[in-house]
C-alpha cells in the first residue's frame, strides 16, 4: 500500500510541475524580449545561439507528438519556441538580415521541416535521429554565447530572468521525464540545458550587461 501510495504522489508531483513548467513557459522568454526591445538592442547576442536553440525545441515537439506523448510532457516547448521566433526576428531586423538570401531560404526550408514533421510524413526513424542531435544542438548553440561572454567581459544584452526560468525548467523537467516519459534521448538534453544555463547565468551576474566596447562576437565576424 505504501509503495502504491508512494506512486501516486510522484506521479501527482510530477504532473503538478509539468503544468507549473507549461504556465511559466507562457513568459520564459518575454523578459528577454523586452530588453532588447528596450534597449533598442541586440549586443552582445548570439544569433547561433538561438536559431540553435529554436530548431532543438522543434525536434523536441516533432519526436514527442509523434510518439503520442502527453502533452503536458513538452507543452512548453511550443509556447518556447513562438518566443524564440521573435527574439530571432529582432536579431534579423536589428542586424539588417531579414531579407538576407540564406536566412530566407534557411526560414523556408525549416517550415517545411517542421511542417512535414507535425502532418507524419518524417519517419520516426529521422525524427529519432533528430533528437539524439538535440544533445548537440544544445551544447552547440549555448556554448559560442558563453565563449562570447568571455572575450567580451560581458552579458550584452541576455535578460538573467529568462535563463533563471529556463534553469529552472530544465532542471524541473529533469525529474518529470524520468517520472513520466522514462526517454534518455529527452532526459540528455534537459540536463546539458540545465548546466549551460547556470554557466550563462554566473557569467550575467559576475559580468556587466549592455553595451560596451570589447572584440566581436563570433556571429558578428561571420556578418563581416
Amino acid at each position: 500500500m505504501d509503495v502504491v501510495q508512494d506512486l501516486i504522489q510522484d506521479l501527482t508531483i510530477s504532473k503538478l510541475l509539468s503544468f507549473g513548467i507549461i504556465f511559466g513557459a507562457l513568459i520564459l522568454k518575454v523578459p528577454q524580449i523586452q530588453k532588447i526591445l528596450k534597449n533598442g538592442s541586440v549586443e552582445g547576442l548570439s544569433s547561433s545561439m538561438f536559431i540553435l536553440e529554436a530548431l532543438a525545441f522543434t525536434n523536441s515537439i516533432a519526436y514527442s507528438f509523434a510518439l503520442g506523448y502527453d502533452f503536458y510532457t513538452y507543452g512548453e516547448s511550443t509556447f518556447i519556441l513562438v518566443q524564440l521566433y521573435m527574439i530571432n526576428f529582432l536579431i534579423f531586423y536589428y542586424r539588417n538580415l531579414l531579407l538576407n538570401f540564406y536566412i530566407v531560404i534557411g526560414s523556408f526550408f525549416y517550415f517545411v521541416y517542421f511542417v512535414c514533421t507535425l502532418m507524419g510524413v518524417v519517419p520516426i526513424e529521422v525524427l529519432t535521429l533528430a533528437m539524439n542531435l538535440n544533445l548537440v544542438l544544445t551544447i552547440v548553440s549555448k556554448l559560442p554565447q558563453i565563449y562570447d561572454n568571455f572575450v567580451r567581459r560581458s552579458a550584452g544584452q541576455l535578460s538573467v530572468i529568462s535563463l533563471f526560468l529556463q534553469f529552472a525548467g530544465s532542471c524541473a523537467r529533469t525529474y518529470t521525464t524520468l517520472q513520466d516519459v522514462q526517454d534518455n534521448i529527452v532526459l540528455s538534453g534537459y540536463l546539458a540545458s540545465a548546466f549551460l544555463g547556470f554557466i550563462l547565468i554566473v557569467q550575467c551576474l559576475i559580468y556587466p550587461s549592455g553595451e560596451v566596447t570589447k572584440p566581436e562576437t563570433s556571429d558578428e565576424k561571420k556578418k563581416e
